[in-house]
């Protein structure tokens, strides 16, 4: 029987020696394809994570100018008188609410609430950690142009006490960034401006219980 010819041993290491090359160069070839999958998606992750950030503020800082502009209409169809009672300065009122729009404890009994909001805006407004201040005070007589000698006539057409400037201010953070937006608005006795449902007895200036009582001292 014819012993089969040996392979030489050169030959066997170089096939030993050549598949442990395949094998490293496979091994290397994923840890570069690992490397580089991770260098293109952590940024994109972050871009994403950014940019789901900064939708949700943008919307968020939406939804609160939203709440502010229904604020700013229950501001303008309040009578003047009740206003400065909730929120006068220039003097002070005594009874002024500093800090806050209303008298108001989430879950717990309501309190002043001079603008009559709706429970579910101050819900959203404490949601949304937010703090709002507003502060109201009439015009002057020298704002409107009032005649000093004569009382019923301005330059402006408005008398005194039927007018007045109200402040509203909105600070806190929304998704940890600072938030502040400010609105000051001329506000005018809803009397003149048609709106429905105002004694002619509720504006301060036609009144002269108030104008002449508890008005008198307005500069």
């Amino acid at each position: 029987m014819k012993n089969r010819p040996s392979v030489p041993q050169n030959r066997s290491s170089e096939a030993a020696r050549s598949r442990s090359l395949r094998a490293g160069q496979t091994l290397f070839d994923v840890l570069i394809g690992a490397v580089v999958l991770v260098l293109v998606a952590v940024p994109v992750a972050l871009l994403l994570t950014s940019s789901s950030r900064s939708i949700r503020s943008t919307d968020m800082g939406r939804e609160t100018r939203q709440l502010m502009d229904a604020i700013m209409r229950r501001i303008e169809s309040t009578d003047l008188t009740m206003l400065w009672d909730g929120y006068g300065v220039e003097p002070d009122s005594p009874g002024r609410l500093t800090g806050q729009l209303a008298e108001f404890v989430p879950g717990g009994v309501p309190g002043r609430n001079p603008l009559c909001l709706d429970r579910e805006l101050l819900q959203r407004i404490a949601e949304l950690g937010l703090e709002c201040s507003l502060e109201f005070r009439f015009m002057t007589n020298k704002e409107l142009g009032i005649d000093p000698v004569n009382r019923l006539k301005s330059r402006s057409g408005l008398l005194h006490l039927q007018a007045g400037v109200a402040r509203l201010l909105v600070q806190g953070k929304l998704e940890n960034r600072p938030f502040r937006e400010e609105f000051v608005k001329p506000i005018y006795c809803p009397m003149i401006l048609g709106r429905p449902g105002l004694l002619l007895s509720q504006c301060p200036a036609v009144n002269p219980a108030l104008r002449d009582g508890k008005f008198k001292d307005m500069p």
